[in-house]
C-alpha cells in the first residue's frame, strides 16, 4: 500500500486554442484503461478542478500516487482542440506516466489517463 504522506504536483500544458481561464478537471480512476477512464468521467465526480492559466498551463497540487485521468470539456476551445497534457517526471522514486490521450465522443470531452507510480525496483 502506498504512504499517505507522500504527494505531489502535477504541472502541465493545454495545447490548441482553449478559451481564457478553461478549466480541467481531475478524476480518480482505478487503472488508466480507456473503458475505466471513460466510465469514471461520464459517472463519476472530480475530485478536483482548476483554471488553466493565460499560457494554458495548468496545476494540481497534494495528487497522491495513483491513477487520474485529466478531463476538459471540447466546448473549452475556440479553433483548434487538444486536451491537457500532464508533463512526466521521475522524483523520489516516482515516476508520473502518461498513458491515455483521447476523446469521449459521447461527452465530448478531450481525456487524458495518467498514473503516478513506484519505479520498478525502487523500493526506498
Amino acid at each position: 500500500m502506498e504512504s499517505p504522506e507522500i504527494f505531489f504536483t502535477v504541472n502541465g500544458q493545454v495545447n490548441g486554442s482553449p478559451l481564457p481561464n478553461a478549466t480541467i478537471y481531475l478524476y480518480v480512476v482505478s487503472d488508466t484503461r480507456r473503458s475505466t477512464v471513460l466510465d469514471a468521467i461520464q459517472n463519476g465526480t472530480p475530485a478536483k478542478k482548476v483554471s488553466i492559466n493565460e499560457t494554458h498551463g495548468f496545476t494540481f497540487s497534494c495528487i497522491f500516487p495513483g491513477n487520474y485521468a485529466a478531463v476538459m470539456p471540447g466546448s473549452s476551445f475556440d479553433g483548434p482542440i487538444s486536451g491537457p497534457v500532464p508533463n512526466t517526471w521521475q522524483a523520489y522514486g516516482y515516476a508520473l506516466n502518461v498513458s491515455l490521450h483521447g476523446y469521449d465522443l459521447k461527452l465530448r470531452n478531450l481525456v487524458v489517463g495518467f498514473s503516478i507510480a513506484k519505479i520498478c525496483g525502487n523500493d526506498s
